[in-house]
């Protein structure tokens, strides 16, 4: 059974010792222990541990971090969190560090992005299934191939690039995708 869930206080005396140097008089590390005393132990370590490690790199990016850190974890599994914060890294290394903390902030969007990501299929990876069928259906060989809309010129049979998979449970049309 993983331990007693920490305090807010002991909360804050770590994030203290890691976000010492983007740390004041008003912007303390209060408000972020707060909502992370709100979580249970392994997912408090858990943000800890991830705000160590970025604090290696940057301060400001640790600090945004452990504020928005609680927030992303309503929204998403720990993995998923995980990734969140590596793709924002990502692009602090690669554009600087105001978009790398914009990526952070936006901590909604990106948990709205994974949602969609994981209730829809892509065209590769059901092609191989949707080859056969095709050619079952229509008794000859015809090429599928991604495009925008779904079309054919009876050579070619154009399908999305990607399907929502609520979209095709509405149509009844995915029982076997699920």
């Amino acid at each position: 059974m993983p331990g007693k869930a920490l305090t807010v206080t002991e909360i804050e005396e770590q994030l203290e010792k890691y976000l010492d140097p983007v740390l004041s008089l008003r912007r303390t590390a209060a408000e972020p222990a707060q909502s992370l005393a709100e979580l249970h132990r392994p997912l408090q370590e858990f943000v800890l541990h991830w705000v160590s490690v970025v604090v290696k790199t940057n301060s400001e990016m640790g600090f945004q971090f452990a504020a928005y850190a609680a927030r992303a974890l309503q929204l998403m599994d720990r993995e998923d969190v995980e990734v969140w914060l590596i793709d924002a890294m990502d692009t602090y290394d690669k554009l600087g560090l105001y978009p790398g903390c914009a990526a952070i902030q936006d901590v909604e969007r990106y948990a709205e992005s994974v949602a969609d990501r994981k209730r829809t299929v892509s065209f590769e990876e059901v092609a191989g299934v949707l080859q056969r069928f095709v050619v079952g259906l229509s008794g000859r060989e015809l090429t599928i191939a991604a495009a925008s809309i779904a079309s054919t010129d009876t050579e070619v049979l154009y399908l999305p690039d990607q399907i929502s998979l609520w979209y095709l449970q509405s149509k009844g049309r995915c029982s076997q995708f699920i």
